[in-house]
């Protein structure tokens, strides 16, 4: 054997070998994610339901705690703040609700009509998901469209499923949105928009889902600073008492 075919089999052997090397390294690297991701689900399904329990069971122990440690003199202007948000936030929660029950009935009886598949199902799902901003209105659309293109030949029937997705749409942005959720949050439609976009820019999905209570917050907090301000000597004028 001549020193030359030696070295090509050298190289290719340890040409071959870092190639393994490198496919073991990311079979390791994927199966280690694979695995974290498994624990964090069923450490979520697990941990969730537990805390939850507790936190249930011992509300009034840890609302009671936060009550004692607020400062006495300013406990009765905290507490009234406080219960604005929990007004608020429990607004939006019920008409977030409502929102979904009544898009859910919009989509399963428009679509039942036009005749696509699993229309019942289609809609109530949509429904669910609409407590997401955006993510029922997309499941809507693509569930919807696919099956409509696979059931039907002519394009007035899909032209007919395409006008119902835009009622609901329609109904969301317009009408359901801005009175059921718009109205309880003491936000408007175009501050519920903003607020949205924020939270994507910022936190990604997450941020969409807490975008609307966060900004329903720091919209109690804004009013209340703003009467503050309104009721205090920088605001008003002490050479003119009575001017509005």
């Amino acid at each position: 054997v001549s020193p030359g075919s030696v070295e090509k089999a050298q190289a290719a052997a340890g040409q071959y070998a870092g190639s393994v090397a490198g496919f073991a390294g990311k079979a390791l690297q994927s199966l280690v994610t694979g695995s974290l991701a498994i624990i964090d689900v069923l450490a979520l399904l697990v941990v969730t339901p537990v805390v939850a329990f507790y936190m249930m069971r011992d509300w009034p122990q840890l609302t009671g705690a936060v009550d004692s440690a607020l400062p006495r003199r300013h406990y009765d202007v905290i507490r009234a703040q406080l219960a604005e948000i929990n007004r608020t936030l429990s607004g939006f929660v019920r008409g977030q609700a409502l929102v979904c029950l009544c898009l859910g009935f919009v989509y399963g009886i428009g679509l039942t009509l036009t005749g696509v598949p699993y229309s019942a199902a289609i809609g109530v799902s949509a429904g669910i998901l609409s407590f997401i901003p955006f993510v029922g209105t997309t499941f809507a659309w693509v569930a919807s469209l696919a099956f409509a293109l696979a059931q039907f030949n002519s394009w007035m029937h899909i032209g007919s499923v395409v006008a119902v997705l835009l009622l609901g749409h329609a109904l969301e942005a317009y009408i359901l949105g801005p009175r059921l959720v718009g109205h309880r949050v003491g936000l408007h439609p175009v501050w519920i928009l903003f607020a949205l976009i924020a939270g994507a820019r910022l936190m990604g999905f997450t941020g969409v889902l807490i975008a609307v209570p966060v900004a329903a917050v720091t919209g109690v907090l804004a009013r209340f600073a703003i009467a503050q301000y309104k009721a205090s000597a920088l605001y008003k004028d002490p050479l003119a008492p009575n001017r509005p």
